[in-house]
């Protein structure tokens, strides 16, 4: 088992595995969830205020036009410094793995679209301008046959194999900025490298951070991080945690009717142990979104094939909780806190079977009301063992004081 935290320690080393990052927790030995009703990018990126005040959601839509056309030109440089990223350390080499996920190649052209469908469904937004070269190799990528918006040829990353588009016909509204939650959700679920670096940083921060501060990312998961530009360089991770937040808070208000749901991927060795030790009935928080699917057997489908260094193991989590139903076909939660029930292996395939275990209050305000009570208790009940331990001390003190005097007594009569 080794110290307190450090197999947490351990999670926390490869949280940023893109063939992780989509079904992450917080539970198990070392850490602990503290039920705060938003996630700490959330907190971090809107400075502590209850969500209302800042961002002003609706059901995938949102009413701050200026926090977001923000949001949109942060995630755009973002965009366009991922791309630089992308062209310099992987391009001309369609052979290699981003993060061992995606080839270089669908890496690519995943930026390119998603750059192309913010800028076409906003054009009121004045995105800057891009240096010459990349923006025409960006083009080239676009006209060519990896364009992902015309020919997604994988479920959700690796190897490509001819596979029906299971977004095709996709009709709901995208355009301007009112409609950027779900721009940006349908941009995460139909090119998933977008979608893990933005929940990447989600969980970075939620695993180092629980909302103290807001802080540059040392990594966003781009392999050797040392070389991403934007861990040092604007815009930084803000343009992350931008859409992030709006995201989350977005799918969150949008959760209707408990339905049925399966959520599938693939967690790591000590992600796999941390799960075995919850003792049943005990705390399992999934920060951030995850995209679930409304049936057994498209979760099987939807597993790729991981051709990542770091060991891991399919899973399928199963449960019933209120979900928004998006982007043609899939079930969205958000920040769903659950119960465990069980944890076996069939098949290849853990399951993890849960139930909802969702808190009364959803306010900051509520919260911290919450976090005082919890703090009243754990101090009256540290009082309460002191007190104890006092007495328990006195009269082990009286025992030897009245033992001592029987031996003085005795040796004064011999």
């Amino acid at each position: 088992m080794g110290c307190f935290g450090s197999r947490f320690d351990k999670r926390n080393s490869v949280a940023d595995d893109f063939n992780t990052v989509g079904i992450q927790f917080v539970g198990g030995e070392g850490q602990k969830d503290e039920k705060c009703p938003l996630d700490s990018v959330c907190l971090m990126y809107g400075d502590s205020k209850e969500v209302e005040e800042w961002l002003k959601v609706g059901p995938l839509t949102m009413t701050a036009e200026e926090e977001g056309k923000k949001i949109a030109l942060e995630a755009w440089r973002a965009l366009c410094q991922q791309a630089k990223y992308l062209d310099g350390e992987f391009g001309g080499n369609d052979s290699k793995y981003v993060n061992g996920k995606y080839l270089a190649k669908d890496a690519i052209a995943q930026i390119a679209a998603v750059k192309e469908f913010l800028k076409e469904k906003n054009p009121d937004i004045e995105f800057p301008e891009e240096e010459t070269k990349a923006a025409e190799g960006e083009a080239m990528m676009m006209e060519g046959e990896m364009m992902m918006e015309e020919a997604p040829a994988e479920m959700e990353g690796g190897e490509g194999m001819e596979a029906p588009d299971l977004y095709a016909g996709d009709s709901a509204a995208y355009d301007g900025w009112a409609n950027l939650p779900a721009l940006f959700l349908r941009c995460m679920t139909v090119h998933p490298y977008f979608g893990d670096i933005v929940k990447s940083a989600l969980i970075y921060y939620e695993f180092n951070f629980g909302g103290k501060k807001l802080v540059p990312l040392p990594k966003i998961g781009l392999g050797d991080f040392t070389k991403n530009p934007l861990a040092a360089k604007e815009p930084g991770t803000e343009a992350w945690a931008g859409v992030a937040a709006l995201v989350g808070c977005a799918v969150d208000a949008a959760e209707s009717a408990e339905t049925d749901v399966w959520f599938s991927g693939y967690l790591g060795d000590e992600d796999v142990e941390a799960l075995k030790l919850i003792e049943e009935d005990g705390s399992i928080l999934f920060p951030g979104w995850m995209a679930g699917w409304k049936s057994e057997d498209e979760a099987k489908n939807g597993i790729w094939e991981c051709n990542g260094k770091n060991k891991v193991h399919k899973v399928i989590i199963v449960t019933k909780t209120k979900c928004t139903s998006a982007v043609v076909c899939r079930l969205f939660a958000q920040r769903f806190n659950s119960k465990k029930k069980s944890f076996e292996e069939k098949d290849g395939i853990w399951y993890l079977t849960v139930e909802d275990n969702g808190w009364e209050y959803k306010s900051l305000a509520d919260w911290k009301v919450w976090l005082e009570e919890e703090a009243k208790k754990a101090a009256e009940a540290a009082a309460a063992a002191a007190a104890d331990k006092g007495a328990e001390m006195a009269g082990d003190a009286a025992m030897e004081a009245a033992a001592e005097g029987e031996m003085m007594a005795e040796a004064a009569a011999e």
